[in-house]
């Protein structure tokens, strides 16, 4: 697939998340920023649509009290209300704690406690349930604003809120005091916490990391000089949102190259929801590719004779491919052409079937890929990397295509 030559990021002394999205919005307004799939139908919002939820949503929550420095915590799985509901509370001045959607309610607790939270954003009836069992032990919780309404329409209870309704309140806001927003955008800095990752909670004491939102640009600044992203590309998006991985390449990876974010239906659909809409970024911990591997090998076993006799003859071109493009080296004349053929008559055809027939890169973190399975991945033309998130940093390493060969005997 053909890329835009792009430059690293050059992002001023001033970025923040909301700036970079109220940038984006006058020169990529109308462009699709955001795909959801929702009962089996996908919608699409452009970046101004978003930028228009984002702004709404933050004026709605400062009309709830919110204010600068305080912390919204955010529980929910991939949706973009996730990310629209971040950047609106980072917009009006306060951070972000975010909270893994199966967390139980007494860590939700612990983490509630130990942060002031305030106000909580949530994606359903599950996450609605949790904190209104613990409300009486977090005595700073004024609301709970919920996304998603299914068995949530009859519950009275005055501490919960839908999301829309709370942008209506901020649009209303919006238009009896203009320049609100941005006002309080403006006053953002790029050394305010912009996200508190949770970890392990030991005694009601939760173990974070805070991020800034200068660790943030800068660590997808430092990606994008090896790895960069351009407008064509579509993130798939479903590792954890507060995670590193979604927050540096998805979000701001998003912001800073005006790529789009794919939202599958949910988790367990992800597979065939990126087959439908066909990403060209995909990411998964590194057990998924071991698995997928393993798969690929095992269903070329079973096949048809004449298939398996493809097979063998196109790995080894897959690997010479693969060995060249690891090594900077342009492939010659014979190799493209026969690459060419083991492509359109093998790999293609294969990688459509597993969701990846329009996949620029792929992406596996969490440990590294076997030697076999790497192999299995590259010789299929899949641009694999491998991030390494040691030390709260994303970095990339990629092993030299003979090497894999070698180990896999």
């Amino acid at each position: 697939m053909k890329t835009d030559k792009q430059q690293p990021p050059v992002l001023g002394p001033d970025a923040t998340l909301p700036r970079l999205l109220n940038a984006a919005v006058s020169t990529r307004g109308k462009s699709v920023w955001m795909r959801k799939k929702m009962s089996g139908l996908w919608h699409q919002y452009s970046w101004q649509e978003c930028y228009d939820k984002v702004r709404y949503f933050s004026l709605g929550l400062t009309g709830l009290g919110f204010e600068r420095g305080q912390t919204l915590c955010i529980v929910g799985d991939n949706d973009p209300q996730w990310f629209w509901a971040e950047i609106a509370g980072q917009a009006a001045g306060g951070s972000v704690v975010a909270a893994d959607h199966r967390r139980s309610a007494e860590d939700l607790k612990a983490v509630m406690r130990q942060f002031g939270v305030r106000i909580a954003v949530v994606q359903d009836r599950e996450q609605v349930d949790k904190l209104l069992h613990i409300k009486g032990d977090v005595p700073s919780l004024v609301k709970v604003i919920f996304w998603n309404a299914k068995g949530v329409e009859n519950y009275q209870d005055p501490l919960l809120i839908h999301f829309e309704s709370v942008a209506e309140t901020g649009k209303e806001i919006d238009a009896s005091r203009s320049g609100a927003f941005e006002e309080a955008m403006g006053q953002v800095r790029r050394a305010d916490v912009a996200v508190i990752q949770c970890g392990s909670v030991d005694s009601s004491v939760v173990q974070s990391t805070t991020l800034t939102h200068d660790n943030l640009l800068a660590a997808i600044a430092a990606f994008s000089s090896t790895c960069p992203f351009n407008t064509r590309d579509r993130w798939f998006s479903c590792t954890p949102p507060e995670g590193t991985v979604e927050q540096v390449l998805g979000l701001c990876g998003s912001l800073v190259s005006g790529m789009s974010l794919d939202f599958p239906e949910n988790r367990e659909t992800a597979q065939q929801d990126l087959r439908e809409v066909g990403s060209t970024l995909v990411c998964f911990p590194s057990p998924f590719w071991e698995g997928l591997s393993a798969t690929v090998k095992y269903r070329i076993a079973k096949t048809t004779l004449v298939k398996r006799m493809i097979s063998r003859m196109a790995s080894p071109v897959g690997s010479r491919m693969a060995e060249a493009g690891l090594d900077g080296k342009k492939p010659g004349i014979f190799l493209r052409a026969t690459g060419a053929i083991a492509d359109f008559g093998f790999y293609r055809p294969l990688r459509a079937r597993i969701g990846l027939a329009n996949t620029r890169c792929v992406y596996a973190f969490g440990g590294k890929l076997t030697p076999d399975a790497l192999k299995v991945l590259l010789d299929m033309g899949l641009d694999m990397r491998e991030l390494d998130l040691s030390g709260g940093m994303l970095s990339v390493r990629q092993r030299v295509g003979t090497a894999i060969a070698k180990a896999a005997g």
